[in-house]
């Protein structure tokens, strides 16, 4: 169990040494320079989802043989990216998944820990009552 802590930490850690890196630089109109980070271009990509967006496309001409076109494919908002946004923006905590070895929710653990709990204080009252 400490070995999966471990490396989940490490994980964890090398995630955020990448989002924290430079995604990309490019020079606004003022001619200054402007980077933007991984997680920056992250959270933009989430915002497209949740807003849609357009994107030229090159797709074969029909009607020229060997001919190409530019086309906009206009994408419309995904319901899972709205809801992501909206409950980020209201400080609502992510879902937890369930741990896939014991099959548990975390409301279903926190549960048999506080029954364990109290299965042990009463416990301990009785001997210290029998004594």
């Amino acid at each position: 169990m400490a070995k999966d802590k471990l490396s989940n930490r490490a994980l964890t850690t090398r995630l955020r040494e990448l989002m924290a890196s430079v995604h990309t630089s490019d020079i606004n109109d003022d001619g200054e320079v402007v980077m933007t980070t991984k997680a920056e271009r992250l959270a933009e990509l989430l915002a497209d989802r949740a807003l849609g967006w357009e994107e030229q496309v090159t797709v074969p001409n029909k009607k020229v043989p060997g001919g190409i076109e530019e086309k906009t494919v206009v994408h419309k908002p995904e319901k899972w990216a709205m809801v992501m946004v909206y409950e980020r923006l209201e400080g609502k905590t992510p879902v937890a998944m369930p741990d896939e070895t014991k099959g548990l929710t975390v409301s279903d653990k926190v549960s048999e820990l506080a029954v364990t709990r109290i299965n042990d204080l009463t416990e301990q009252e009785t001997q210290d009552g029998i004594s």
